[in-house]
């Protein structure tokens, strides 16, 4: 019988991005990532054997693990939905991070859900 010794946070704490941009005000973007489903990137080939654009897998993977933000409109909490991601987040993952020669916001994410170190419980 094989044990699990690891057990996986199914959510991030809150992780702070501070953006160059004039998109938000202020520049600084909090959200709750899930971890990466690895095995979603298998779904690169569709069933007649077309390979699917990486960009939009990626962004798919990104967008799939926002599980929660602080975003804002109008002074009110903007619901965390397929809709809102794609609408709201999307223009922002191409941001660069302060602080981070090159980084831009959407790589970020990516590498940080993607890492289950980061989910691991001590």
């Amino acid at each position: 019988m094989a044990e699990i010794k690891q057990e996986i946070k199914p959510v991030s704490n809150w992780l702070t991005y501070e953006l160059e941009t004039k998109k938000i005000e202020p520049p600084i973007l909090k959200v709750k990532l899930a971890p990466i489903n690895r095995i979603s990137s298998m779904e690169s080939v569709d069933i007649g054997g077309n390979v699917k654009s990486m960009t939009k897998i990626l962004v798919g993977q990104i967008l799939e693990a926002v599980e929660d933000w602080d975003l804002t409109l109008k002074d009110e909490k903007l619901p965390v939905s397929d809709k809102n991601k794609r609408i709201y987040l999307i223009p922002l993952l191409g941001e660069q991070v302060k602080g981070k020669d090159r980084a831009l916001l959407g790589f970020e994410l990516f590498a940080y859900a993607n890492n289950l170190e980061n989910y691991l419980k001590n």
